[in-house]
């Protein structure tokens, strides 16, 4: 059905409510009330002659006087007929009607009517050899126009003709705008004539599961060339340069696990690979669409369905972010756009200048140009936007450092409102999804491990991640450093250092990613006794415990090359035995005080309190 071309209808009790009008003029011109009157409606002009017994050299004067008698009975056509016949004609579908009346009194009627010009094609019962609900009428127009069923749509208000277009193959519809229609169990049926303008414009746009996933994979490379213009764009919640990176590994990895496990949901593949801010309300966002759509198919209860999972994606919903730029798009949108490119165009534009508000600085909000950009790529449009890029990349002032994730199987009754309350403190920009029965946070804290520990009371974590915003827009070094914490044993991050963290938990599937996303050599410092399979282009050293960690990192921010930096690292890091007193560490000739104003460690629990290491 994504394929119609040509929609056909039907015409008594479809387009026109005729059935008083056809019985009323058939009863005149029979010149008597006979009950075989009220047993015609539906069928073929022949055979209802045949019924009524009329000779047949008396058939064509019959018939004259029939449609003499029926331009005194009042015909109307249905409530929203003619506005769907002009929507449908200006989305370039060949419309068609096939009727069991003969041609000559649906060319009469349909002209009566004033609809006739909106038809391509008019046949009546002479098409085939058969009438409805044989599937030959459906088979002779497709031989005609050298079409496949795949190309065709029927719309009736009769089992006859469905049963004419199933048994050619043909998608149909009950015209459920006729109040005395009585589908079939399990039919498709239209309640309105909207109804079916929004169902052809689902199968038109093919925004569905399967639809939007393969357009999204043809347009990714459009996506994948705007990433670097979003980063530098990025400016709330944290100008951490970030949210076009985010927003496409979530909608690459969604593609990719998708073409994996293709009878999986794309929605819930797209949650499962959200990352960061950006890529968890993107992710809510885009699953909403898909399955209002796939359940309505309506385009503007799927832009309302995907504006509502965004807003509730986020714990503390602000505007003037891509959030508005969801709730614009909805409440502009309106059926005609499908047809009318440019008013679609024009809303897209419209929405995202609405998202230049004080929050962002009077600056385009990044993740709603994003969006703007995705849009862009599924519709193959270009929308004309000036975007002003002079008074980005601010320096950072962060509230809470590091970028933190979690994925959890919950344990059965869990209060998800609960848990978001219990780290309420530790941070904000709190999102929170479930996917199917697993859970999924991000926040943005300063005490990741705290996060994660509080998280695994209530299931069991599937998946844990830490990004150090503080550096994610610094300038790239020559190697870069991962420390592995087990926060089962109290291990937290250690404040304003510059390195990056994973967690014991999933430890090598997360350091291959970390690895891959910062592509320059990396140092990774992880506890002897540990199993871990190191990536191409990282480098281990084998700390003692976290202090000694902290020494190995210290020493390798001295070193030229990260060669370098290893083996005086692991040396550092063999020389520190774990202690419970305030101590000194001379590193490379300097000091690094460590005590209880700047920085302490409690050895007992592994875990170091406030501050900052100074040198």
């Amino acid at each position: 059905m994504k394929n119609t071309k040509h929609i056909i209808f039907d015409l008594d009790g479809t387009l026109l409510d005729s059935k008083r009008c056809f019985e009323a003029s058939l009863v005149e011109a029979y010149g008597r009330d006979s009950e075989v009157c009220y047993q015609c409606f539906g069928l073929s002009e022949t055979h209802i002659l045949q019924k009524l017994g009329i000779p047949t050299e008396q058939r064509k004067s019959f018939v004259e006087k029939w449609h003499q008698c029926a331009l005194g009975q009042p015909c109307y056509l249905f409530d929203g007929v003619e506005s769907m016949l002009q929507q449908l004609k200006a989305r370039n579908y060949q419309l068609a009607v096939i009727s069991s009346r003969s041609a000559q009194s649906l060319v009469w009627t349909l002209d009566k009517m004033g609809i006739l010009h909106y038809f391509n094609n008019v046949y009546g019962e002479e098409l085939a050899s058969q009438p409805k609900p044989s599937p030959l009428p459906m088979l002779e127009y497709m031989q005609k126009h050298g079409v496949g069923a795949n190309d065709l749509f029927y719309v009736g208000d009769l089992p006859t003709d469905m049963q004419c277009a199933v048994g050619a193959g043909v998608g149909f519809a009950f015209a459920g705008w006729n109040k005395s229609v009585q589908p079939t169990s399990g039919s498709l049926c239209f309640h309105s004539t909207t109804q079916l303008v929004e169902h052809m414009d689902a199968l038109l746009l093919d925004l569905g599961e399967g639809g939007f996933a393969q357009k999204l994979a043809k347009g990714m490379d459009y996506f994948q060339q705007k990433v670097a213009l979003l980063n530098k764009l990025n400016y709330f919640p944290v100008p951490d340069d970030d949210t076009g990176s985010n927003m496409a590994h979530t909608l690459q990895t969604a593609l990719f696990a998708h073409a994996q496990n293709p009878n999986s949901t794309f929605g819930n593949a797209l949650l499962a690979s959200a990352r960061g801010n950006s890529g968890m309300i993107l992710a809510s966002a885009i699953c909403g669409f898909l399955q209002e759509i796939d359940h309505s198919h309506s385009v503007g209860s799927a832009l309302h369905a995907m504006c509502n999972q965004a807003y509730k994606a986020v714990l503390h919903p602000r505007e003037g972010t891509m959030l508005t730029f969801f709730r614009q798009l909805a409440n502009g949108f309106c059926n005609d756009m499908v047809a009318n490119v440019g008013s679609f165009q024009q809303l897209m534009k419209s929405a995202l200048l609405s998202t230049q508000t004080e929050l962002t600085g009077g600056r385009i909000d990044s993740g709603a140009l994003g969006v703007f950009f995705l849009v862009e790529a599924l519709l193959g449009l270009t929308v004309e936007v000036e975007i002003d890029t002079n008074f980005y990349n601010q320096p950072m002032q962060l509230e809470f450092c590091y970028c933190t994730e979690l994925t959890l199987k919950p344990n059965k009754g869990f209060d998800a409102d609960g848990f978001v309350q219990e780290i309420l403190p530790l941070g904000n920009s709190i999102n929170r999804v479930f996917v199917g029965d697993v859970f999924k946070l991000h926040i943005h804290t300063n005490t990741p491990c705290q996060v994660f520990r509080l998280a695994s009371k209530h299931g069991n974590l599937l998946y844990t991640k830490i990004d150090n915003m503080e550096l994610e827009n610094q300038p790239t070094s020559e190697f870069a450093s991962i420390c592995v914490l087990d926060f089962a044993q109290g291990h937290e991050v250690f404040p304003h250092l510059a390195t990056e963290y994973v967690t014991s938990h999933n430890l090598n599937a997360c350091l291959a990613e970390k690895v891959q996303r910062l592509n320059c050599p990396t140092l990774v410092f992880c506890p002897h006794g540990l199993s871990i399979s190191l990536p191409n282009g990282a480098f281990l050293v084998r700390t003692n415990g976290i202090v000694s960690a902290l020494c190995g990192l210290l020493v390798a921010v001295e070193a030229s090359s990260v060669e370098t930096a290893c083996c005086n690292s692991q040396i550092a890091c063999d020389c520190v035995e774990e202690c419970s007193q305030n101590y000194t560490l001379a590193v490379c000739g300097k000091q690094h005080v460590l005590d209880q104003g700047v920085a302490r460690f409690n050895v007992e629990t592994n875990k170091i309190f406030g501050g900052r290491v100074k040198q």
